[in-house]
């Protein structure tokens, strides 16, 4: 399992650029204020392939476990280190939440 580093909690857009089971991405997070909620973009490197786009970031929540269509072998997950399970605020994502990554191994495949 991998701690992906998000947001210092004063961006309303950033990116970070992890390696998931020995594959560079980019993770794109935008904050939408009408909603009040963080969303996620998944890219290659190059920013040519989009394998998921806009995906609400919700507490306690896994991206791409039963869906195989978002081509990662592992497992991306919203997680509230409080265990409150309270909807996120804008500076929650890298503080109270974070985002995790099972990888393939961590699942078994």
């Amino acid at each position: 399992m991998i701690t992906i580093a998000t947001g210092d909690g004063k961006s309303s857009h950033f990116e970070t650029r992890p390696s998931l089971d020995g594959t560079s991405y980019i993770l794109e997070f935008d904050w939408n204020d009408r909603d009040q909620s963080w969303y996620m973009n998944l890219w290659d490197t190059d920013k040519v392939k989009l394998y998921f786009a806009n995906e609400r970031l919700v507490v306690n929540w896994s991206l791409g476990t039963y869906n195989t269509r978002f081509g990662l072998p592992g497992s991306l997950f919203v997680y509230d280190t409080s265990g409150t399970e309270r909807e996120m605020e804008f500076a929650d994502l890298g503080d109270r939440v974070v985002l995790l990554y099972f990888t393939a191994t961590d699942l078994g495949r």
